[in-house]
């Protein structure tokens, strides 16, 4: 019974991921298929601007809320105050966020959009994450699922009655997040009910701890946006409106291969941790060149399976087929050499993560300057490098410090 039960939840986890990511994918996709050329790149603007916001929520706040809440008896405690610090985190970022692009496009909408977006979308992640720590992941997939299903149901209708405004789908998608979050803390009342009167311990301390958990991580997550979606709203208004609808839909698309890594690295690191504890360096050799062989067979697959989607259900235009491959080849990439990035996390460096992201980020700057941006590839080329460069000092970095033992602890190196 309880393997029954154990199986049922890692499929729930698996089916919340699986449609947070197609909400991604998904509304990306159908904007870019039927909005014209101008309002797609107005939607995407705005979408990657804002998700700037969850990028550090998830770095510095749901990270070292998953490592607290462990011990069942500190859930409640870590509950209340992470819920309080991911409003406090997302408030502010999207008022800088929404004031950045009024004095650049002076649009009270937008900047209403993206202080709405700004907010919620990290505000929901959040609670549906904090569901697995409270074990219903059940409630977690279902409602995420419908989040999903009914924007999309939304967008069509939106389409049928020929509305073609980028702001009403990105209206109808706050509106959604909104409503499933009042549904999430409704349904979890009684849990969110007793974490307020549960004795808390200083927040000072808590934060502190917070902040040398995610400080590293949050970092490179920071490197890893610029590098990609920042892309699209630098560049937004040098490189043609074709270019960036299409490699933003295809990077989009490229993204499911991340799905299968991130539940690799879920049920990877706790595996690696305890082999790096005893020091069994040849045990982790070996999950190692698993982990390739599989992630090698999955990659080939799946890229396989989009690039003749792509070409049977969305275009047959050689440049887009040719700005799918490159993101094809990207995913790959920083997807099979993430298990060197596991091993410096649980050998706590994790400065050395940042280091290789912030190399890349540079490089990445360097060539946007000696590429042509009048190239369909241009955005594409500079996402691909940022991957190659990042793995590269990724397995630097492993192969110099592998040999290490557990009674390195440098969390700060």
């Amino acid at each position: 019974m309880n393997f029954i039960r154990k199986h049922l939840y890692t499929m729930y986890k698996y089916i919340d991921q699986f449609a947070f990511a197609l909400l991604n994918v998904g509304t990306i996709l159908f904007i870019s298929k039927f909005l014209v050329t101008e309002q797609a790149v107005k939607y995407i603007i705005i979408s990657s601007l804002s998700s700037f916001s969850l990028v550090l929520v998830v770095a510095l706040i749901i990270s070292p809320f998953w490592i607290f809440c462990v011990k069942g008896e500190h859930q409640n405690e870590y509950f209340n105050f992470s819920i309080k610090l991911t409003l406090i985190v997302s408030t502010l970022i999207s008022t800088i966020l929404s004031l950045f692009h009024y004095i650049e496009n002076e649009s009270i909408t937008d900047v209403l959009i993206i202080f709405s977006l700004g907010t919620l979308y990290p505000f929901y992640d959040f609670l549906r994450r904090a569901l697995y720590v409270i074990h219903k992941e059940s409630l977690a997939a279902m409602m995420t699922s419908f989040l999903c299903i009914l924007t999309a149901i939304s967008y069509f209708i939106l389409f049928i009655n020929n509305v073609q405004n980028y702001t009403f789908y990105l209206s109808v998608l706050v509106i959604f997040l909104a409503l499933f979050i009042c549904a999430i803390l409704l349904l979890t009342r009684d849990f969110y009910l007793s974490s307020l009167v549960t004795h808390h311990s200083s927040w000072q301390k808590k934060l502190i701890n917070y902040w040398s958990l995610g400080k590293w991580s949050m970092s490179s997550m920071i490197c890893f946006w610029l590098a990609t979606q920042g892309l699209f709203i630098y560049f937004g208004h040098t490189v043609a409106d074709e270019s960036i609808v299409t490699t933003r839909l295809c990077l989009s698309l490229a993204g499911i291969m991340a799905i299968y890594f991130s539940a690799i690295e879920n049920k990877l690191m706790p595996q690696l941790r305890e082999l790096f504890i005893i020091n069994a360096i040849e045990k982790i050799s070996e999950i190692r060149i698993s982990y390739y062989k599989n992630s090698l067979i999955i990659s080939i697959i799946l890229m396989t399976l989009l690039f003749f989607g792509y070409y049977i259900f969305i275009s047959e235009d050689i440049v887009n087929l040719n700005i799918l491959l490159i993101l094809c080849l990207h995913q790959p990439i920083i997807g099979l050499f993430k298990f060197e990035s596991f091993y410096l996390k649980i050998k706590r460096f994790h400065f050395k993560v940042f280091i290789s992201n912030f190399i890349a980020l540079a490089i990445t700057a360097l060539s946007s300057l000696l590429l042509d941006k009048n190239s369909s590839n241009f955005l594409a080329y500079l996402i691909l490098i940022n991957g190659l460069v990042c793995s590269v000092f990724y397995i630097y970095f492993f192969y110099k410090n592998r040999d290490f033992t557990c009674a390195t602890r440098q969390s700060d190196q």
